[in-house]
């Protein structure tokens, strides 16, 4: 997993560098997967979204969809999230406002 710092540089240099206004940047936080914690996901999120992020995509390998749950409604950021996988049928924009 690369250190914040370096990615952060990779999203900089793409906000930088993009003349498409079309063209978006998303950035994966690999903590669920790498079985960090969600503070280090949040965090992650975060320092990508500072750096220039237009999307957060966060992965989870869990067969329900808590983990990704529980870190929609602990984040405070402004960018959409990406889910990964999208086979959480029961995912909603509701459900993790009611929650």
């Amino acid at each position: 997993m690369l250190r914040v710092e370096e990615f952060q540089g990779k999203i900089r240099s793409a906000g930088a560098t993009r003349s498409d206004p079309n063209f978006l940047i998303i950035a994966p936080t690999e903590a669920l997967i790498a079985r960090r914690s969600e503070e280090e996901a949040l965090k992650r999120a975060a320092d990508y979204e500072a750096a220039g992020a237009d999307m957060i995509l966060i992965h989870s390998k869990q067969k329900t969809p808590d983990e990704a749950e529980s870190f929609v409604r602990a984040r405070n950021g402004k960018v959409p999230i990406v889910i990964v996988p999208t086979a959480y049928p029961e995912m909603n924009e509701a459900r993790t406002k009611t929650r």
